[in-house]
């Protein structure tokens, strides 16, 4: 499934021989069509497509670096802690 996110134009997705979705990458995160696209993205994958106007300064009380090497998921996980540990 990753490969297809990544990589595809538009992903068709099918439940018993039935297209359920077909859409661009970016529409099937942040829209599923029903409960059995969700479940098949993940959760974790999946884009809230709320607008969010939350500013950095009012969510981080001291910065944070973070390598390269770490995933954006990583980064935003460290980001929302209330506690601020050096992992890195």
């Amino acid at each position: 499934m990753d490969e297809a996110l990544k990589l595809a134009d538009h992903v068709a997705i099918m439940s018993e021989g039935k297209i359920i979705q077909y859409d661009t990458p970016e529409n099937i995160l942040e829209q599923p069509a029903d409960d059995f696209v969700k479940e098949l993205i993940g959760e974790d994958r999946l884009m809230q497509a709320q607008p969010d106007n939350t500013l950095v300064k009012d969510v981080m009380t001291a910065a944070v670096t973070i390598t390269s090497e770490k995933s954006l998921q990583e980064a935003i996980t460290l980001m929302l802690k209330k506690e601020w540990i050096l992992y890195w």
